[in-house]
């Protein structure tokens, strides 16, 4: 079995002696070694470097079931009852829930990719051998109390493409389902608008109309009682002449007719 020091990088002898007049190519290889030696330093070590890739495997797995409960929450929106307000904003909020997931688990393959990177430097170095790296691997691979985590890279590589190709398409059935939504709404609205404007016309036309009946019965109400006004004036001067003619043939001893010898 292999213990910690087998893991532990020496630093490599890499550096390269210039001679006076060395030609430019090799001065610019030693260039590069020493700018590789000054990198090689900020390298983890074997065994925190397979430890880093099963944290982050795990942090994929944390991730994985936040990305199940979001598909869930997807297939019940089309099918759920509630009003129509609560699904425009339910749908909104998924919308920014599925753009969250994406950068999550884009800056997990990034991540994975890093550290993935950094075993064949070591291979290649010979500070480190396959084999050794798969074992260091696999002994991570079980160190929690479940199913086997999943340490091989092409496998995670492929699963994150799997779930990021299947955000996108629950993105875009989330973006056109927001879209009917909304051509929906405006038309509610467009209807509700023709509907108010033409509640208000027929109230204005109703007041106009009950203001013209008013004007008319007044007019007429007016009209009549200038008739009853005239005809009272008529009557009184009437009884006015009877009255005066009747004193005036009193006055001359004549007799009074009667109202039966008038008719």
């Amino acid at each position: 079995m292999f213990t910690e020091s087998d893991y532990e990088i020496e630093s490599p002898d890499l550096s390269l002696h210039d001679e006076p007049h060395s030609p430019p190519h090799q001065r610019r290889q030693s260039v590069d070694v020493q700018g590789l030696r000054a990198a090689l330093q900020f390298l983890p070590d074997a065994g925190t470097l397979c430890s880093q890739i099963a944290d982050t495997v795990l942090q994929l797995e944390s991730l994985s079931t936040s990305i199940s409960c979001f598909h869930d929450r997807v297939k019940k929106i089309g099918s759920a009852d509630m009003p129509f307000t609560i699904r425009l904003d339910r749908l909104k909020y998924l919308e920014l829930w599925c753009d969250k997931l994406k950068v999550e688990v884009r800056a997990i393959r990034s991540r994975l990719q890093t550290q993935f990177a950094v075993p064949p430097i070591l291979i290649a170095l010979g500070h480190l051998s396959s084999d050794v790296c798969m074992e260091m691997l696999d002994r991570e691979a079980y160190r929690e109390e479940r199913m086997p985590l999943r340490l091989n890279q092409q496998l995670l590589e492929r699963r994150i493409s799997e779930e990021l190709t299947e955000l996108d398409r629950q993105r875009d059935y989330i973006t056109q389902y927001l879209q009917e939504l909304n051509a929906v709404d405006r038309e509610e609205q467009v209807s509700f608008q023709r509907h108010v404007s033409k509640s208000l016309v027929d109230t204005i036309t109703a007041l106009q109309s009950l203001q013209n009946t008013a004007d008319d019965t007044q007019m007429m109400v007016v009209g009549e009682r200038e008739k009853i006004e005239n005809r009272l004036d008529t009557s009184a001067e009437t009884i006015y002449a009877a009255v005066a003619s009747a004193v005036a043939t009193l006055g001359r001893g004549e007799p009074t007719p009667s109202v039966e010898q008038d008719t």
